[in-house]
């Protein structure tokens, strides 16, 4: 399906069929009004939150390590920011900036990093929703420059049940953070494992949608469509019933 679809014909049909792209992640709108919780981790300047919690009335919780970039996330009613680093584990970890905003992380220093280090507070999936008082979640945006994978490499089932959905981008396609194919593989295993299904929705890992079967009713037809969309070198939908 993909090679016959131009990307204008893609954004029309998830569209339709009730996905939406914003800021590079792709997730089911249909499930979210103004009940929804939204947790975005790596909210850089919070357009990520912004949008969502304006388009549909929800509150967002932002979390973002660099102080620059929280510093101009704005606060609302709907908007609520906390300065932390996203880990495996609660504790203090070097934060390494970049000349590019989006790309300052918590792993290593990359080409374009620009020289400053500083330290910055760190929390853990499980502490993290303790101290934002967060039961559920019914959208979780991941985009945290690689230390994705020490963060789902720690986070508990319980914990990810929690969640209804997940848009998450997968940094295994730079030199640094130095995220392998086989990182990936193994952390989409975990999640698929924790009840979620999945498939690819950008090239090179950059746009996965997980959503929670339990928790998440998807219509067959919207399942069918992800199954046909889902982009190489993952061609189906990840699952526990394939």
């Amino acid at each position: 399906m993909r090679s016959k679809v131009s990307p204008s014909l893609f954004k029309l049909l998830d569209h339709v069929m009730g996905f939406q792209n914003v800021r590079g992640h792709t997730f089911y709108a249909r499930e979210l009004d103004s009940r929804s919780i939204i947790l975005d981790l790596g909210a850089n300047e919070g357009a990520f939150s912004r949008r969502v919690a304006s388009q549909f009335g929800c509150h967002a919780f932002a979390v973002e390590a660099s102080p620059d970039l929280f510093a101009k996330i704005q606060e609302s009613s709907l908007i609520h920011k906390y300065n932390y680093a996203v880990a495996g584990n609660d504790g203090v970890v070097a934060f390494y900036e970049s000349t590019n905003p989006e790309a300052g992380n918590i792993v290593a220093p990359k080409s374009n990093a620009s020289g400053n280090e500083f330290n910055v507070k760190a929390r853990g999936f499980a502490s993290l929703l303790a101290e934002i008082r967060l039961e559920e979640i019914d959208l979780l945006k991941v985009d945290i420059e690689g230390a994705e994978i020490q963060l789902f490499d720690n986070v508990e089932t319980r914990d990810l049940a929690r969640v209804k959905q997940l848009t998450i981008e997968f940094h295994d396609s730079v030199p640094i953070p130095n995220v392998s194919t086989e990182d990936v593989e193994r952390i989409i295993a975990k999640i698929v494992a924790s009840g979620f299904r999945g498939g690819a929705m950008g090239g090179r890992n950059s746009d996965w949608l997980f959503w929670n079967e339990k928790r998440l009713r998807m219509p067959a037809f919207a399942r069918l469509y992800l199954h046909l969309r889902a982009r190489p070198p993952y061609t189906r939908i990840h699952g526990t019933n394939h």
